[in-house]
């Protein structure tokens, strides 16, 4: 029963919507409809004004991003957020390096990116700089910096507008064994024949 209002604009008004696990869900809808105000709430960028969020039937409060991490869950945007000056595997634990004796273990932050890397199938060298990347490549570090997280639920912002049909075809191929290992997928796409081929289940939003 979820209700969001902006200044001037109601845009959520007691929305209920339920995500389950292994699950492929697709949020449609046009512009405005509140698509991203639903991610934001799940994410923890926005709070709702009246009604709750429930995992695994227990409310929380999602303050912010990081807490909603904790949780087990990300948020891969349509607007890339890898930095173009560091490496791949820079990237995947930005903000979580895994240190040694106080200093950051770069060999093993290689180590397991490879292997996140050989659990769903991209083959991206873990050393390469994301600047010599290209943007379906990109899209894929951020797909494994979201399952670097050990994440129960990702959320994909309409993560395939900028990829050829190869490379679309291979989020798919990741999506599915995401879906095999239970985790919980919320996509947001306005391409129909993506829509039918990789739902679940679908919800669709109206302004």
């Amino acid at each position: 029963h979820i209700d969001k209002s902006f200044p001037g604009v109601k845009v959520l008004e007691d929305i209920s919507i339920s995500f389950f696990p292994g699950q492929v869900h697709v949020l449609l809808g046009e512009n405005g409809a509140g698509k991203s105000t639903i991610i934001k709430m799940i994410s923890g960028i926005y709070q709702p004004d009246k009604g709750e969020v429930l995992i695994n039937g227990k409310k929380e409060h999602l303050s912010g991003i990081r807490q909603a991490g904790k949780l087990g869950i990300s948020v891969i945007h349509q607007e890339l957020s890898v930095i173009d000056d560091l490496r791949v595997y820079e990237n995947v634990f930005l903000g979580r390096e895994i240190k040694k004796g106080g200093f950051v273990d770069a060999a093993a932050m290689i180590r397991e990116t490879r292997k996140l890397m050989e659990s769903i199938d991209i083959d991206i060298e873990p050393k390469a700089y994301i600047r010599d990347l290209n943007n379906g490549a990109k899209q894929m570090v951020e797909i494994v910096r979201a399952v670097s997280q050990n994440s129960r639920m990702v959320i994909m912002d309409e993560p395939t507008t900028a990829l050829t049909n190869v490379e679309i075809e291979h989020v798919f191929k990741i999506m599915n064994n995401l879906r095999e290992q239970g985790v919980s997928i919320i996509f947001i796409s306005h391409k129909l024949n993506e829509v039918m081929e990789i739902s679940d289940r679908i919800s669709v939003m109206r302004a």
